[in-house]
């Protein structure tokens, strides 16, 4: 370990992040690409923390990583693959008032963050009592591996207004975001995890990590710039692909249809068996993380590798 300093769909293509690619990915996943990389943020009060209602409404959508040209074709000789032997975890009971999101909606939330002295915004949600998932790339440069600073996540944030408010604590990747690996190689580390200062007041969403071709569809969840100016909450469905790229490289990719649904949405959740009754179902198998400039139709997730092990670590206080 290294330590580093509801509005359904019926965003933001102008500032994309282009990237060169594609290459080929590594067939095997390395003591190095598992490595854990995180930062200990200051231990303040939160009345403290430097931003005001004014800098928030200011802050820009984190443009969301687009690959130039076309995906690779997907390898025609494939093998059906087995379904998982791994359970889904159940998400947990609501505590707490719910607001005007309902569930699963009133465990997602936005971002808030500085980059290179810019202020950005992202999407996240609660997976535990005190931590948040989202895409590395909304917390950690690729290249540098330097963190964001003055992190905070706004559960249910709807028109500026939000149910609670909570500090980052730490933030954990995996050192394969930051290897140098090219596209779509890093991107099967794109997702991140940061520990947060108070519990959520109304739980969390359940999740499902090597859930390979178990779910057809699923539901994107996040504030995509140019829907409502990202001020709500946003989901579109979509068609799942468990692997674009063929078997050796765990990305999986959605194929949903709106072309807004970009800027700002960036670490959102993949929803399987997306539901706003009580039970079973409301799944995250993925978040919103890169897409092809020939198709800002179809979003790009990381397939979560060793995702309960990177859970563990940040709820241990990234150690």
């Amino acid at each position: 370990m290294v330590k580093l300093e509801a509005l359904k769909v019926v965003t933001f293509l102008g500032a994309a992040l282009i990237l060169a690619g594609p290459s080929v990915a590594q067939d095997s996943k390395t003591g190095a690409e598992l490595r854990i990389n995180s930062i200990t943020l200051p231990d303040e009060p939160s009345k403290a923390l430097p931003w005001t209602r004014a800098q928030l409404s200011e802050a820009k959508p984190m443009p969301m990583p687009m690959i130039e040209g076309a995906p690779p074709p997907r390898p025609k000789a494939e093998n059906s693959p087995q379904r998982s032997e791994q359970k889904p975890v159940k998400s947990l009971e609501s505590r707490g008032q719910a607001g005007d999101a309902g569930t699963p909606l009133k465990w997602a939330g936005k971002m808030f963050f500085r980059k290179s002295g810019e202020a950005y915004v992202c999407s996240g949600q609660f997976i535990d009592e005190r931590v948040v998932l989202t895409a590395a790339h909304c917390v950690q440069d690729t290249h540098s591996g330097k963190f964001v600073s003055d992190l905070v996540f706004e559960l249910q944030h709807r028109n500026g207004k939000y149910v609670s408010r909570h500090r980052a604590k730490c933030i954990a990747t995996y050192g394969g975001w930051t290897m140098g690996l090219g596209v779509p190689g890093r991107y099967q580390w794109d997702f991140a995890m940061f520990l947060v200062d108070k519990p959520s007041p109304t739980g969390s969403f359940g999740y499902h990590a090597a859930w390979r071709d178990d779910y057809a569809s699923d539901t994107l969840v996040g504030y995509p710039g140019d829907i409502a100016g990202g001020r709500r909450v946003t989901t579109v469905q979509g068609k799942l692909d468990p692997f674009p790229y063929g078997s050796d490289v765990a990305v999986t990719s959605t194929k949903h249809g709106e072309r807004r649904f970009l800027g700002g949405s960036s670490g959102g959740a993949w929803v399987a068996k997306y539901t706003t009754k009580k039970g079973s179902g409301n799944y995250i198998i993925g978040v919103n993380s890169h897409y092809y400039e020939s198709d800002p139709t179809t979003m790009y997730s990381p397939y979560f590798s060793a995702f309960n092990e990177l859970l563990a670590y940040t709820k241990n206080g990234c150690n």
